[in-house]
């Protein structure tokens, strides 16, 4: 994964990679909110980058996330654009049926979920040979 420096996704990754160890987002995690540093960051949209490339994800296919607003999303995306993929964004409260057509018709092949029930719902509604990440 080599997004283009001059990219959005590339201009957004320097600024974070610039950050350091400075806390930029926050997570709940085991109950508690905890810090995301922009070496932390980096580090995870690096690496969900070099799995969608891992997964075949080449230039300008299709990457589906559902999940709620947070950092999850923020990261999903991120890698998605750092592999200049299109991202196909689906909200949690959409129905599997809905999300079902919307799969097809951007003929997505691969697909983040936050959480085994979206995680669920997307396997159900997803295009035959879609993945779904977790």
């Amino acid at each position: 994964m080599e997004s283009t420096p001059g990219s959005v996704a590339g201009r957004i990754l320097a600024r974070l990679s610039a950050e350091g160890d400075r806390t930029i987002l926050h997570e709940r995690r085991d109950g508690t909110w905890q810090g995301l540093t922009g070496r932390e960051i980096v580090g995870r949209v690096r690496r969900l980058a070099q799995g969608l490339e891992a997964t075949g994800v080449a230039p300008g296919d299709r990457v589906a996330i559902m999940a709620p607003n947070g950092p999850a999303w923020v990261l999903a995306d991120l890698a998605i654009q750092a592999n200049a993929g299109v991202t196909v964004a689906l909200y949690p409260t959409t129905p599997p049926d809905q999300c079902a057509v919307i799969l097809r018709d951007a003929g997505c092949r691969v697909a983040f979920a936050v959480g085994a029930d979206l995680a669920t719902r997307l396997r159900d509604a997803g295009a035959a040979g879609m993945r779904v990440y977790a």
